[in-house]
């Protein structure tokens, strides 16, 4: 009598453990972010006009206001965001550390050899937000925006809450220099 209740006891639990498998396994599935479309018109067949470079830009603009800048895309390591509709945009003047004399990096975009400062100084972010205020679920990559491209994005500037230093622009519509 014992070895049948231990046997099923045993074979409870191997169910219970196999039936909690297969309800977790779609909830993790599902934990993954959907990735969305970006917007149709996102994408300019042509510059956009008025365009200003990333320090004027830091400099001028205003929260809420229409903006057109250009520039380059670097400043970090990894600038164009994976899954989220964010690139970092840099003035063209940063220097990249393939124009170093002592030029070894493995990703010469990010500038590590110009100092921490001028970097913040000299970059912006950009994304593509949806409805809600926040950055689309997509990835620029497969659009062909990469390290070192560079762009002319017309958007919104958004300044810091306290008219900081920070300048993010909600873009619109960008331009992939050829």
């Amino acid at each position: 009598m014992r070895s049948l209740i231990f046997a099923v006891s045993v074979l409870a639990a191997v169910v219970i453990v196999i039936g909690c498998e297969r309800e977790t396994a779609p909830q993790a599935a599902s934990a993954q972010p959907a990735a969305e479309s970006l917007p149709a018109n996102l994408f300019a067949t042509t510059q956009p006009a008025g365009a200003v470079d990333v320090v004027t830009a830091r400099q001028s603009a205003k929260d809420g206001e229409p903006i057109v800048v250009k520039g380059r895309v670097g400043g970090q390591k990894e600038p164009v965001g994976a899954n989220r509709a964010i690139v970092t945009l840099a003035d063209v003047s940063l220097r990249t550390c393939d124009k170093s004399p002592m030029y070894t990096c493995e990703t010469p975009w990010d500038s590590c050899c110009e100092p921490k400062d001028e970097i913040v100084a000299k970059t912006i972010s950009v994304r593509v937000v949806g409805a809600d205020g926040r950055p689309i679920k997509t990835g620029l990559g497969a659009a062909g925006i990469a390290p070192n491209k560079q762009l002319v994005v017309a958007g919104t500037a958004r300044t810091g809450a306290a008219g900081g230093d920070t300048l993010v622009v909600d873009a619109s519509r960008i331009y992939v220099m050829p």
